[in-house]
């Protein structure tokens, strides 16, 4: 007599799967995205990132003829717009201006034939800071510097209005300039109502404690001054007289508080500290884009900068993403900042692009043109750069990456083996697949349709990483997988 053998064994069944990273690329980092720099997230693909030109700008309004600006070789600084009116032809123009590390003064026109920039001569024995505002019924540019207050007006010589103390921050607000006194950075000074007569720094100033630190940043939000300093925001009103004056302190932190980078955004303020970015509407203060705290996290930023193009705060600032040096952070001499990021305050979408050592910013509006200008420290110090969707700084291309973060795509106690990668690529990339086993790398060539991707790579967590350089229009990447369970 035969008797089956009843005892259980165990056999391998394998079950074929498909796992979708970030089903559409979003703008929106999500729970898969570990890294993305110099591609815009568009439509739901990988496309170009943004880049820098040469300054080119429109002749005149409306027109379909550009000139690009030859701006000279000096080494550029700060830069600042100028909105003023004309009283010649009776029309509102801008003026880009900007400081040159000689000590004197470049500014073109954005709109307009001329092909070669206007440099002044100023002999500033500093970095002047500057200011728009009307005084005397005219617009004019203020330029503080060692010394002085120096008032420069459209068709007019420039001249001394005050002999003051170098302002390392200008600011208008109750119909005074207020500016910050250098090596003195908790001392306010204010004028008197846009008068600069026997305006000195004895007469109409503000001490403040030393508490949170030397003041950095004046903005006049919401019919109420606000001093950011190291670290706090304190808020100074005006009641009675005009010389009479509220302290009231906002907020205080433990963290850092960058100058450079408070920037007002519509109905809120925008700013770096140490551990990440927040908002502050007048009254309280909120972390946001928590997902960027481990790029600037414990990194000096005492050199970032910020502006709004009135939907996005952009942020150029130092930070740390891998260990693959990109663009400016090859360079031999170094870099200051290697970040420009855009943060979409509404969407909460955001694009990096790395590699691009950025000194000052400043973003135009105006009938007929908008755009961003930039200076740069290191290889591009005599530049400005006009940001553009090239992918390409001038003409250096910007290495493009995107990295998701590792995982289980279902079950992480079973083993996967990964058999296929579909990918639609219009451009040629380069495809990794990792698990926490192996690696594999592919050269995908671009194309129309889907292309599958065969591999050999077993693990229990997986990733993928698209590179890719040039033009670039990439989708979301599929992966096939056997996932192994026992029955």
């Amino acid at each position: 007599m035969f008797f089956k053998n009843l005892l259980k064994t165990k056999s391998l069944i394998k079950k074929t799967k498909a796992f979708k990273f970030n089903g559409e690329f979003s703008e929106v980092d999500n729970y898969d995205t570990k890294t993305c720099y110099n591609f815009i997230v568009k439509n739901g693909a990988l496309e170009t990132g943004y880049g820098f030109s040469e300054p080119v700008m429109p002749v005149s309004v409306g027109s379909s003829m550009f000139r690009e600006v030859f701006v000279g070789d000096d080494v550029k600084c700060d830069l600042w717009h100028h909105s003023y009116y004309d009283e010649l032809t009776g029309e509102r123009k801008d003026k880009l201006f900007w400081s040159l590390e000689s000590g004197d003064i470049g500014y073109l026109d954005i709109i307009g034939y001329g092909q070669v920039a206007v440099k002044m001569t100023a002999g500033f024995t500093s970095l002047p800071t500057a200011v728009s505002c009307v005084v005397d019924d005219k617009d004019c540019i203020m330029f503080s510097t060692s010394g002085e207050l120096i008032k420069f007006t459209h068709g007019e010589f420039a001249q001394t209005e005050a002999l003051l103390p170098k302002l390392v921050d200008l600011c208008l607000a109750y119909e005074k300039l207020w500016g910050v006194v250098e090596g003195k950075q908790n001392k306010i000074l204010y004028s008197e109502n846009l008068d600069f007569t026997n305006w000195t720094e004895q007469e109409n100033n503000i001490v403040l404690d030393d508490e949170q630190g030397a003041c950095n940043k004046l903005v006049f939000f919401e019919d109420e001054l606000y001093v950011f300093r190291d670290y706090g925001i304190t808020k100074i009103s005006e009641y009675g007289t005009s010389r009479d004056f509220e302290l009231f302190s906002r907020y205080s932190t433990k963290s850092r508080i960058y100058g450079k980078t408070v920037v007002r955004c519509g109905e809120k303020i925008v700013f770096l500290t140490q551990n990440g970015l927040y908002s502050f509407n007048g009254s309280s203060v909120k972390k946001i884009f928590k997902r960027f705290d481990d790029k600037v996290f414990g990194v000096d930023n005492k050199n970032a900068v910020a502006v709004t193009d009135g939907k996005k705060y952009i942020l150029a600032c130092r930070g740390k993403v891998d260990n693959i040096p990109v663009g400016c952070e090859g360079e031999e001499s170094g870099y200051i900042n290697n970040l420009l990021v855009m943060f979409d305050l509404e969407s909460e979408a955001s694009n990096v692009v790395r590699g691009v050592d950025v000194r000052s910013m400043a973003f135009v509006s105006c009938e007929g043109f908008s755009g961003l200008f930039t200076t740069f420290y290191g290889k591009f110090a005599n530049k400005i750069g006009l940001l553009n969707t090239s992918g390409k700084i001038f003409n250096d291309d910007l290495p493009k990456v995107w990295k998701s973060k590792f995982t289980a795509c279902g079950d992480m106690e079973k083993q996967k083996n990964v058999r296929s990668v579909f990918l639609t690529a219009y451009t040629d990339c380069v495809l990794t697949v990792e698990t926490d086993l192996q690696e594999q790398g592919f050269v995908v060539k671009g194309g129309e349709g889907v292309k599958e991707i065969k591999t050999f790579i077993k693990g229990n967590f997986v990733s993928l990483k698209i590179e890719a350089s040039g033009n670039s229009k990439i989708y979301s990447p599929k992966i096939v997988y056997e996932e192994e369970s026992k029955k």
